[in-house]
């Protein structure tokens, strides 16, 4: 199948080196392809090599760019730090201050009008270039440490030392004599009345004396029964899930837009999301959200789409929007919550990237979490439909994607959803998930595309 990645990145450490010493560079191939999942071949392209400190949005260290040709198979292979400089050393990176990303960028004809691909983190491969620096490390010796104390006049004999032993104590208590060990000597006898033998002050006892408890807990209040007794968390929690239960049987597990648009909601760990897509051709306030989209197809087979394409995609997949549409005028945010309420109904918010990831791990990972919350079965994914279980009840739906030049893509293959982080000026971070895998990705790209919205509650 088509992949909407325009650039497939293959870091590649270089091996059979002779010296002792790494070189400065590594290997790069990629495989080239157009906004149509075409490979791009036998072609001059620009590529611009970016290496950032410490996020996917941290500090650009170095950057060079590099012209290639593609062969006939759309590959490039080219030398990471062998190309023209245009800003930093590389040979100046110290790879043991943290961690390091690789930010790809791509003129398809040749220039340096260069489009991000993409942003991956930099794992094992330039990292021989820090085991350079262990040359000059501590041998282990105590001679050859500086600026050490002198110890020549310090005492070191030894046969004065404490052995360890009890007996070689002196002024030690005489511990053989037991008859009086009841006795406290200075102050009393401790069988006399007057000393707590065995406790018996109850809770009362206790609140008459202070009724506060500071900072400590009552616990194990495990099963109350009367009007007055105190409950503990678990205990509640107990009550929490069965009206949870009753909630989703009577249909109170729900939500209502400006609109009267009504949305299933499903608790997933300490989240709870939208089951649908966003429907939403309004803010909260009232205003028209411009820049939502419907997937343009000829459903009736007619040809043509009309009126009625649109209510039946909307009905099913919602409205794809873009960045603006879904902000609102809001700030990129990467906070969690995100506290961009954008499009989503009052008490609801677009997720943020760290959202979707709290999701993928309470999930057990970006590696099964497609799966997890993907709809089951082939009414409206495609076969294989790969891992699907949906046991979160979150339904993903194969919505599809919009290009800002009104081409649409992989509806009933790849299911798309907008996060309020954005990746640079002009790209922000979305969650694609596939009909043939169970994972999911979390990409970046142009903000002009529209996507599915899902809110998530404050």
């Amino acid at each position: 199948m088509k992949r909407l990645l325009l650039l497939i990145l293959v870091l590649v450490l270089t091996t059979g080196i002779t010296s002792a010493q790494s070189p400065d560079m590594f290997n790069y191939q990629a495989v080239a392809r157009d906004d149509q999942g075409n490979v791009i071949a036998n072609q001059s392209i620009g590529i611009k090599i970016s290496i950032l400190q410490g996020s996917a949005n941290g500090t650009v260290v170095y950057e060079e760019e590099h012209t290639q040709t593609t062969n006939e198979q759309g590959l490039i292979s080219l030398m990471i730090g062998n190309g023209t400089t245009i800003s930093g050393t590389f040979s100046d990176i110290d790879w043991s201050t943290g961690s390091f990303y690789l930010e790809v960028a791509m003129d398809e004809t040749g220039g340096t009008s260069y489009s991000t691909m993409g942003t991956t983190q930099l794992v094992s491969v330039p990292y021989a270039k820090y085991a350079d620096s262990t040359g000059s490390a501590f041998s282990g010796e105590y001679g050859d440490l500086s600026n050490t104390p002198d110890f020549t006049d310090w005492d070191q004999d030894v046969t004065d030392d404490f052995s360890g032993s009890y007996s070689d104590l002196m002024n030690t208590p005489d511990l053989s004599d037991t008859t009086n060990w009841n006795q406290a000597y200075d102050w009393g006898n401790h069988a006399d009345s007057g000393y707590i033998k065995q406790e018996k002050q109850g809770l009362s006892d206790v609140i008459a004396n202070n009724n506060s408890a500071g900072d400590n807990r009552i616990q194990n209040v495990a099963d109350p029964n009367s009007d007055k007794d105190a409950a503990n968390k678990a205990y509640v929690d107990k009550l929490l899930r069965r009206i949870r239960i009753l909630e989703r049987m009577s249909g109170i597990d729900t939500i209502q837009d400006s609109e009267g648009n009504v949305y299933r909601t499903v608790e997933i760990g300490n989240q709870t999301w939208m089951a649908e897509n966003l429907k939403a051709t309004t803010y909260s306030d009232g205003s028209e959200i411009t820049g939502r989209y419907w997937y343009e197809f000829d459903i009736n087979g007619d040809g043509q789409t009309n009126s009625e394409d649109s209510t039946i995609y909307v009905d099913t997949y919602g409205f794809l929007y873009d960045w603006s549409a879904a902000m609102n005028g809001a700030s990129s945010s990467n906070s969690n919550p995100s506290g961009v309420q954008g499009a989503c109904p009052d008490g609801w918010h677009i997720p943020s990237r760290d959202e979707w990831l709290e999701l993928a791990n309470t999930l057990g990972g970006t590696s099964v979490a497609g799966g997890k919350i993907k709809e089951t079965g082939y009414e409206h994914w495609e076969s294989p439909n790969t891992g699907a279980t949906n046991e979160t009840g979150f339904t993903a739906l194969p919505n599809g994607v919009r290009f800002p030049t009104g081409f649409h893509y992989q509806l009933h293959t790849m299911s798309f959803f907008k996060s309020s982080t954005e990746a640079s000026s002009s790209d922000a971070y979305y969650i694609r998930i596939e009909h043939d895998e169970e994972r999911w990705s979390v990409l970046s790209n142009d903000k002009d595309r529209a996507h599915g919205i899902r809110c998530v509650k404050d």
